[in-house]
């Protein structure tokens, strides 16, 4: 059995080295982004493993040569998230607001993440915004509905249960809540 010299073994690893510096990485301003490619399949595999720490490096050198792709975005808010980073997921939903078109899917894990940091003002103004873009949801008139009996605003929040049940009449759920709120039962 021959020994590989150490010399060549060096010679092979250092040209190893050269072709991956000089390999194009195919990122960059103006090419499309495809989520099946080599990095943003490992970011969402990592993401799927809950490897967040691992991902987010990754994650952030793809939102610098996409900044405005919306599933990066929302991957480096479920990172944030993951991280318990409350602050960063919180940024990282009120851009994908800004790029995503469909940015009710930031609802309701953008008040949650400021429910998390504890700031009732911003947690009200996301709730709101949430049932702006999406007003025929009455999962978000529930929301603000209940962010409004936390916040000791109950009577604002009678009449969106209200309108929630009205528009999901055969959620128990709902039926229950509006009985208690109107009761004063909670």
């Amino acid at each position: 059995m021959s020994r590989i010299p150490t010399a060549l073994l060096l010679a092979l690893g250092l040209g190893y080295a050269i072709v991956l510096v000089r390999v194009p990485t195919g990122f960059g301003p103006g090419r499309t982004f495809e989520p099946l490619e080599p990095r943003p399949r490992v970011v969402s595999q990592l993401i799927a493993a809950r490897q967040f720490a691992e991902a987010l490096p990754l994650a952030v050198e793809l939102r610098q040569s996409y900044p405005d792709e919306p599933e990066i975005v929302y991957w480096l808010a479920a990172i944030h998230h993951g991280l318990s980073a409350w602050r960063d997921e919180a940024a990282a939903w009120e851009d994908y607001i800004r790029v995503s078109a469909t940015p009710e899917a930031a609802c309701p894990a953008l008040p949650e993440a400021y429910a998390r940091l504890g700031d009732v003002s911003k947690t009200l103004a996301a709730y709101e915004r949430c049932r702006a873009l999406d007003p025929q949801n009455p999962d978000r008139l529930f929301d603000l509905a209940i962010a409004y009996e936390r916040s000791g605003r109950g009577s604002d929040a009678i009449p969106l249960y209200r309108q929630a049940a009205a528009l999901d009449p055969h959620d128990p759920a709902l039926g229950k809540w509006v009985g208690e709120s109107t009761e004063g039962g909670r």
